[in-house]
């Protein structure tokens, strides 16, 4: 029987249960596998897986942001959950997951989606050579179905069936169905209809090299890449040749040759109205060289800023007007750029790989095409690889350890009922009513019953009762068993092995996912090849202008990205494009553990740590809360922080009215002191009169009796000098 069937409660093989049937033993079947499987299914899917694409250059930035958005936003219309938990569910019970990546171009409004879908694992072939454990080693990929005529409807509406052979071989493992609980698995006619006729559908991937070159200018080092296509439709393309006096140059690409191009163009529409050209050359391809056209230049014009435009291109040689611009004299004419290889470029062939798609239908081709991808859009989740497209299971691992605890219940319930079922040995002839006895005897209860004691007594046979070990070794299988899987009984909530204290217990919890951190890194590394594969499906496959409406994985908003949104300068000459996911250059990577559950508890006493530092704010943390109504919260707590606010600039208020009121205090304290001495002055006011008064009268009187005192001296003096005799005059010399 397959790991699928065991996984599923197939667990005795027919030969088996005869077996204890006839040792009167029932096939018990103690399935651990199964609720183990589920639990790791549920662990590893928890969350959706976070990308993250980096840019190869810092010119990237803004397109690697754009990646991530895109790769977040297939996986939600792809219901990437629901797709990965199938694929681990694989990887677990038959030994590899598989999840393809592919384009529908009715998705979207008809605009077309890159999505992901889950195969059946048995349903894929690989190339048995292949080594790698993503098959980018592989030649071919097979993926098999078996489709109803509906079905083939769906992907090939106008195919003709009438030569399709119908096949009923589902080329699966065959299935042997030994217990009542049967389910229904992949290849089962119950599975599906097997009356309606099924055809046998194929999609082959096989690795091809396609050849592309690379373009460098000579001019500038600027390069650029082609398919042989594309690169023979650049040969037949033009360049242009620009000489005068002793230069020449040669222009064969980039946005040199898109302005030397309008600037011909623009001579050329001129020389036609002017008359001076008649017979145009067609720069179909055909013609090695266009029409050659003489041209001069003239100064620019000062703008108002003061700055000088370019000079302007005129028709025809140099006149001598005043503006000419010295020997500007030149001749432009197109060229075929296969005429410019090795002169103006260089071109270095190299083979990509790509894969070939072919796709049948009972016999019948629908199509063969080349994948724009450089590794297989079919990425294999392996367990326990090998180094060969065959790996392991877990339940392959673990079935010895799941039959020998079927064999311990099995021997427990038996002897259990053997225990119930007291064997007795009667005397011959000591029951008269056999049959009646030994209805008493299997009946629960008290019961009587008379027998002849001359006759002996009855002696009870009781089974041997079972050692302890017998008991124990079911525990230590099925803790081996979650030793393999990496899912443990702690994890399902059993108390019985948790800790005491609330960060031991955590602490556990983390311990816990480390054996199934082996298994995160299997899948994140299938995810991020599928990755990959996706973003090369959208920049092959969406170049028209497109606006998508992605869920920015980092703040959990919807965001409008506008993508190949063509951009043109004052003009109208197209300049370039917005978000041009053909220049798109990243790498991919899942952040580790993002699937893994988180402890909310130890999750949110981490943010509130974050919190209470100052670093992050409530809206992050309500974020991983489970709070219902977080917009009500955080609108009820934004009115209650403008309450606070008001209440808070009202203190403020009210502190700077008590400092006026203290000022306007300590003024009308001083208003009364000045009043007090005011009035003090005015009480003051009359006595300093008086005194004023009395001092001028006394300076008065001072100043008469000063003058009388002046006066009586004078008049001594004056009879003082009439009273002397006179002085006797001195002769004058002769």
């Amino acid at each position: 029987m397959s790991d699928d069937e065991f996984r599923n409660g197939q667990q005795w093989t027919r030969e088996q249960q005869l077996d204890l049937e006839q040792r009167g033993q029932a096939a018990i079947v103690h399935n651990v596998i199964y609720p183990k499987v589920e639990m790791a299914k549920s662990i590893l899917t928890t969350n959706d897986p976070r990308f993250v694409a980096t840019a190869a250059e810092d010119s990237d930035v803004n397109l690697a942001h754009l990646a991530t958005m895109l790769l977040e936003h297939t996986w939600v219309q792809s219901r990437g959950k629901d797709v990965l938990k199938q694929a681990i569910d694989d990887y677990y019970v038959k030994g590899r997951g598989i999840l393809y990546a592919y384009y529908d171009p009715e998705a979207g409004n008809g605009n077309g989606e890159v999505l992901i879908k889950d195969l059946e694992t048995l349903r894929v072939f690989c190339d048995p050579h292949a080594k790698d454990r993503y098959w980018r080693d592989a030649e071919h990929v097979i993926v098999r179905q078996l489709m109803t005529e509906t079905q083939v409807r769906s992907i090939a509406p106008n195919i003709d069936l009438s030569n399709a052979h119908q096949n009923v071989d589902e080329r699966m493992p065959s299935r042997t169905y030994t217990q009542e609980n049967s389910v229904a698995l992949p290849g089962d006619d119950s599975a599906g209809d097997a009356y309606y006729p099924r055809y046998e559908v194929l999609e082959r991937f096989s690795k091809t090299y396609v050849k592309y070159f690379r373009v460098v200018d000579l001019n500038t080092g600027d390069e650029e890449y082609y398919t042989d296509k594309e690169y023979r439709q650049f040969r037949m393309g033009y360049g242009i040749v620009v000489s005068g006096g002793d230069q020449e140059s040669f222009i064969a690409m980039g946005d040199d040759l898109a302005a030397a191009q309008e600037m011909y163009m623009g001579l050329l529409e001129a020389a036609i109205e002017d008359g001076q050209v008649e017979d145009v050359v067609d720069l179909d391809g055909k013609n090695k060289e266009g029409t050659p056209i003489v041209y001069h230049l003239m100064e620019g014009q000062m703008t108002e800023d003061g700055m000088q435009m370019p000079p302007t291109p005129m028709l025809g040689p140099e006149t001598g007007e005043e503006g000419e611009v010295l020997g500007s004299t030149k001749f432009i004419q197109p060229i075929r750029r296969d005429v410019l290889e090795n002169v103006s470029y260089a071109a270095f062939d190299y083979k990509k790989v790509r894969y070939r798609a072919v796709s049948s239908v009972g016999g019948l081709l629908i199509s063969d095409t080349i994948l724009p991808i450089d590794r297989p859009p079919v990425v294999p989740i392996m367990n326990g690889f090998n180094r060969n497209p065959f790996p392991t299971s877990d339940v392959y691992h673990v079935r010895d350890l799941q039959k020998q605890i079927n064999y311990t219940e099995s021997k427990i319930i038996a002897h259990s009922a053997s225990a119930a079922s007291v064997g007795l040995l009667l005397p011959r002839g000591s029951i008269l009513d056999r049959e009646a006895f030994e209805a008493k005897v299997n009946r629960p209860g008290r019961w009587v019953e008379e027998y002849e004691a001359e006759m002996g007594s009855p002696t009870v046979v009781a089974p041997t009762p079972l050692p302890s070990e017998f008991y124990s070794k079911s525990q230590r299988d099925m803790q081996m068993i979650e030793m393999i899987l990496g899912v443990y009984a702690s994890q399902q909530g059993d108390i019985s092995q948790s800790p005491q204290t609330f960060r031991g217990t955590l602490a556990m919890d983390e311990f816990a996912q480390r054996r199934m951190k082996s298994k995160l890194d299997d899948i994140e590394g299938s995810l991020n090849e599928l990755g990959y594969v996706v973003l090369q499906m959208y920049q092959a496959y969406i170049t028209q202008p497109r606006v998508l409406r992605i869920v920015n994985p980092a703040t959990q908003e919807p965001e409008m990205q506008q993508v190949n949104i063509v951009q043109y300068d004052d003009f109208g000459n197209e300049v370039g494009k917005l978000n041009d996911l053909q220049m798109l250059n990243a790498d991919i990577r899942i952040i580790s553990g993002s699937t893994l559950p988180t402890n909310r508890f130890a999750l949110m006493d981490y943010y509130l740590q974050f919190y209470q530092a100052g670093i992050i704010d409530q809206v992050e943390v309500l974020k991983k809360s489970e709070v219902f109504d977080i917009e009500g919260i955080l609108g009820r707590t934004g009115y209650i922080k403008q309450l606070e606010g008001q209440i808070a600039a009202l203190g403020e208020e009210i502190k700077n009215l008590k400092g006026d009121l203290q000022t306007a205090d300590r003024e009308a304290v001083s208003a009364r002191k000045r009043t007090e001495v005011e009035k003090f002055k005015a009480s003051l006011a009359e006595p300093k009169a008086q005194i004023r008064a009395a001092r001028d009268v006394y300076k008065q009187r001072t100043n008469d009796a000063i003058r009388s005192f002046r006066k009586e001296l004078n008049e001594s003096e004056q009879e003082a000098e009439q009273m002397s005799p006179p002085e006797p005059q001195t002769p004058l010399r002769q």
